[in-house]
């Protein structure tokens, strides 16, 4: 679920909505891409390598866009260690 709320500079709550394509349409209005991405059905023990691959596509245009460089896959599950360091 995507949630978008936006305060003014005192704390009061301006907007609140969950619908996707206004939430896409509000960002992209400020310069900001949103997307979200279909889930790939991948082993709970894909490694790094197999994330890649599979989301290849998406990546690969992501890359086009905007010249990354790296790329990082991140994996947390929920006995991790660290889940709740921010």
């Amino acid at each position: 679920m995507t949630l978008l709320l936006i305060y003014d500079e005192s704390g009061n709550l301006l907007e609140k909505s969950s619908d996707y394509q206004y939430i896409s349409h509000k960002l992209n209005s400020l310069g900001i891409l949103f997307e979200r991405w279909e889930t790939k059905n991948l082993n709970e023990s894909a490694t790094a390598e197999e994330v890649l691959q599979a989301y290849k596509e998406d990546i690969d245009r992501i890359n086009r866009m905007y010249n990354f460089q790296s790329i990082d896959v991140v994996s947390l599950t929920p006995d991790h260690p660290k889940k709740d360091e921010t």
